[in-house]
C-alpha cells in the first residue's frame, strides 16, 4: 500500500458528542474527512465535512479543528444541516463554515473521487490498488 501524504492528515476531523469531550480529547465519537466542492470561481469552494450517518445520529456533532499555532478550536455543528444518502447508506455530509486560513484544514477536492465513469474507463475491480 502506498504511503499517505502528510498533508492529508489535515483533512481528517474528529467529531465528539460534546464540547467538553472535544476539549478533553475523549475517545468517543468518530472521524470524517473534509471535502472541497469547487463553486466555479478560482479558489472558491464549499467546504463540507463527511462522516458516517450513525456518528451524527449518535449525537457527535462537535468538531475539534487544529489551528496553525498547534492549538485547536472546538466548533459545534448542532445546528448544521446534515444530508444523508437517499438509499440509506451510512454516510452524512454537512456544509460547514470554517475559516481555512485560521484552521489547519486541507480539503479533498471532489474531483479526486472515483466515479462510475472512471471505474469503467480504467476497468477498476475488486482487489485493485486505487
Amino acid at each position: 500500500m502506498p504511503r499517505i501524504h502528510d498533508h492529508l492528515l489535515h483533512s481528517v476531523p474528529y467529531l465528539y458528542p460534546s464540547e467538553a469531550e472535544a476539549e478533553d480529547g475523549a475517545k468517543l465519537g468518530g472521524s470524517g474527512f473534509f471535502v472541497g466542492i469547487q463553486l466555479g470561481l478560482p479558489g472558491l469552494e464549499l467546504l463540507c465535512v463527511v462522516t458516517n450517518k450513525h456518528i451524527v445520529e449518535d449525537g457527535s456533532a462537535t468538531v475539534r479543528v487544529n489551528t496553525p499555532d498547534d492549538k485547536f478550536d472546538i466548533i459545534g455543528l448542532d445546528g448544521a444541516k446534515w444530508y444523508y444518502h437517499p438509499d440509506g447508506d451510512d454516510i452524512a455530509v454537512s456544509p460547514i463554515g470554517f475559516n481555512t486560513t485560521h484552521h489547519k484544514i486541507r480539503s479533498i477536492p471532489s474531483e479526486s473521487f472515483l466515479t462510475k465513469k472512471l471505474i469503467e474507463q480504467y476497468d477498476v475491480g475488486v482487489g485493485d490498488d486505487i
